[in-house]
């Protein structure tokens, strides 16, 4: 199976469970997609070293899962996200014009920001 037909399947497959996920949240699904689009984009520009040690299929639903948590994230805190900018920017920015950078943005750093918190998580609770 070639790269791009990985790819492919794996964005396919991510942004099906973003898609069925979401509108089960309620979340607003312009900011799941935009988050999405966006960690597609970060994992174009910035891929993950390969990890030989692991099996095929735990890569691939890695990558799935780095995606779904990017596109969920994105709708849970872009309202959340766009309110706080607007009121730092106070009648600069409305917030409706932030809507669909902040989702893109949060879609961005998520699959960057996601494993940095788990590891620290992790360090953290193997202390005594």
């Amino acid at each position: 199976m070639s790269t791009t037909t990985t790819a492919t399947e794996t964005a396919a497959a991510a942004g099906v469970v973003i898609t069925v996920t979401g509108s089960f949240m309620g979340l607003q699904f312009e900011a799941m997609m935009i988050g999405f689009v966006g960690a597609l984009v970060a994992q174009t520009l910035v891929p993950d070293p390969p990890d030989d040690a692991l099996p095929r299929w735990r890569r691939y639903l890695a990558t799935i899962g780095q995606l779904v948590a990017a596109g969920l994230l994105a709708g849970i805190l872009t309202p959340l996200a766009e309110s706080l900018i607007a009121g730092m920017t106070p009648g600069r920015v409305p917030p409706p014009a932030l809507h669909m950078a902040t989702a893109g943005i949060i879609g961005m750093v998520a699959p960057v920001i996601v494993p940095v918190l788990r590891k620290i998580t992790k360090t953290l609770a193997d202390k005594p």
